[in-house]
């Protein structure tokens, strides 16, 4: 089986058209990794990812996606395949999920999944709640959302943003024995290959410049992988 994790990260944009949902002039750059397993390396818990391939472009959804999964095929990787995608959530990403790579398994991050329960919900609720879900009991879990009363206004619009997020990744709820439930590898990508070039203080980007940029980071670091 082949894992795919993707995710996304801003960088300061030159081009007033680029800008961030805040009115900032930032881009997405979005980040995908494919591997097929994982290796253990000594006798610790560090693991190191076999047959893995970083792709990263500053594109809109439907152009990532195309390109994505055109890498991903580059890869070897056959339309029989399965594929386990793991993610944050992101609205783009199911996007692209689901229109290259239907049927797919997919996981969303478990550690995301912890940080926005407990930004919502009260430690005793989110341990709750968190419980259900380690435990296979989704639909009871989710109920268990929509049944707390919210402290005012402002808890009642963050538990409803709470549910929309439960109800839109309601298929990565599984958390199986022995499976990656974590998103760590991505994470360390988005870093390598973003964060420590291109997010210094005082850098900002055009479009193309970041591509170019982003297309020789990738190449750079699938060959000290290969």
């Amino acid at each position: 089986m082949a894992t795919m994790e993707l995710d996304g990260t801003m960088i300061a944009s030159r081009e007033a058209a680029e800008r961030d949902r805040y009115g900032r002039k930032r881009m997405e750059v979005k980040v995908g990794v494919l591997f097929r397993g994982t290796k253990r390396i000594g006798k610790g818990k560090r693991k190191k990812t076999l047959q893995r391939s970083v792709y990263a472009r500053v594109s809109d959804v439907e152009a990532f996606g195309e390109q994505w999964y055109t890498h991903c095929r580059s890869l070897g990787l056959g339309s029989q395949e399965r594929v386990h995608c793991i993610a944050d959530g992101g609205g783009w990403i199911s996007t692209v999920r689901q229109g290259h790579f239907p049927g797919s398994r997919y996981t969303l991050d478990l550690y995301h999944l912890k940080r926005r329960a407990h930004e919502v919900l009260l430690e005793h609720q989110a341990q709750r709640f968190l419980s259900l879900v380690r435990t296979g009991l989704v639909s009871t879990a989710i109920h268990y959302v929509e049944s707390l009363r919210p402290s005012d206004q402002k808890h009642r619009k963050a538990l409803d943003e709470f549910l929309q997020y439960l109800q839109q990744n309601r298929d990565g709820l599984q958390f199986r024995p022995g499976a990656i439930w974590g998103s760590g590898v991505i994470e360390k990508m988005v870093d390598v290959v973003v964060g420590k070039r291109m997010k210094r203080q005082g850098m900002s980007w055009s479009k193309r410049g970041a591509n170019n940029l982003l297309a020789l980071r990738c190449q750079r670091i699938n060959s000290l992988a290969a």
